[in-house]
């Protein structure tokens, strides 16, 4: 494959920027009285809080001590055993900081994605300095950023969601050199944030759920419907087999097939969609599935049925939201 060179214009901010950096002095000065201060001011969820050091002069050291930022947006996206990554963006909890000491200014560019977690930084470091005797209009140096690099690849992705990151492993996984542009502070985008939960047909742990009245009432009506065209007449056959061959061995678990879930979702989708890519969508669902599980995801033992889920087939992660796919 030929390779691509590209020039791109950095949206993410100083996360990827780092020794790319230039700051414009000013002669403002502020004295201090010298010390460690407290402050805190109204992040996206709840509070920030700060531990500003300072000098006569400088500020020495700015650690954010508590916060409820949401993770790998706000706050840091961590892994099954903790540990914090890094790898797709520094969080601006500990960004931002590290900006402000590094320039010893407050003009440091906000993180896209999260302008209210990186305002509430700002804010409260300013709170600190107040404390000191000292005035924040002192630390207004004005910081600029170089605004391009250049990437050689051979493939790049356009965003780093779910989709985005799913398609770069997967070409990674091929032997490719993959490039990913991301306009946010940090790699994940809605799946970063989504209910983490995962659906596909999975026999080991539907032999666990019963089937109710109700539940084999949807089928008998969904194989019942007059077919709308030869695709729909074939899917509704091959599920009116493994119905039968279920029914013939007198099953009680749940009934499921990646054409029963093909030929339901189809069905609730008003049956407008591209049944080929629903198909290809249910079809490899498991596999899926078992890819993300290989590289680490964890999901909880028991299926269940998610939110605007259509059956018993929904895998839930065992971390908060989308933290488990993204860190993976």
């Amino acid at each position: 494959m030929k390779r691509l060179s590209i020039s791109l214009v950095t949206l993410v901010l100083a996360a990827s920027l780092v020794g790319c950096n230039k700051t414009t002095e000013t002669t403002t000065s502020s004295k201090m009285k010298p010390g460690t201060y407290t402050a805190s001011a109204a992040g996206m969820n709840d509070d920030v809080t700060v531990e500003v050091e300072v000098t006569e002069n400088e500020i020495k050291s700015v650690k954010v001590t508590s916060h409820a930022e949401t993770p790998g947006i706000g706050g840091e996206l961590v892994d099954k055993d903790g540990k914090v990554v890094t790898t797709g963006g520094v969080a601006p909890v500990q960004l931002i900081p590290e900006e402000i000491v590094k320039h010893q200014s407050l003009s440091v560019d906000n993180v896209t994605g999260a302008t209210i977690t990186t305002g509430a930084i700002k804010t409260a470091v300013k709170d600190a300095i107040k404390q000191a005797g000292g005035d924040p209009d002192a630390f207004k140096k004005e910081v600029t950023y170089e605004d391009r690099k250049d990437v050689e690849a051979d493939v790049v992705v356009v965003g780093g969601g779910g989709a985005g990151l799913a398609s770069a492993v997967e070409l990674l996984q091929n032997g490719k050199n993959v490039a990913i542009i991301e306009k946010a502070g940090e790699i994940g985008g809605d799946t970063l944030v989504c209910g983490a939960i995962y659906n596909a047909p999975d026999p080991a742990l539907q032999q666990h759920a019963e089937m109710s009245d109700a539940v084999k009432t949807t089928i008998e009506k969904a194989l019942a419907e007059t077919p709308i065209n030869d695709q729909h007449a074939a899917l509704i056959a091959e599920v009116q087999a493994q119905w039968d061959a279920y029914k013939a061995a007198g099953r009680t678990d749940l009934f499921d097939s990646k054409e029963w879930y093909a030929l339901q979702t189809w069905i609730n989708g008003d049956k407008v969609a591209n049944l080929d890519l629903v198909k290809a969508l249910c079809y490899n669902a498991f596999g899926g599935y078992e890819w993300i599980e290989s590289m680490g995801m964890t999901f909880q033992d028991k299926i269940s049925q998610g939110a605007g889920s259509l059956w018993q087939r929904t895998h839930t992660s065992t971390m908060k939201m989308g933290t488990g796919f993204i860190s993976v």
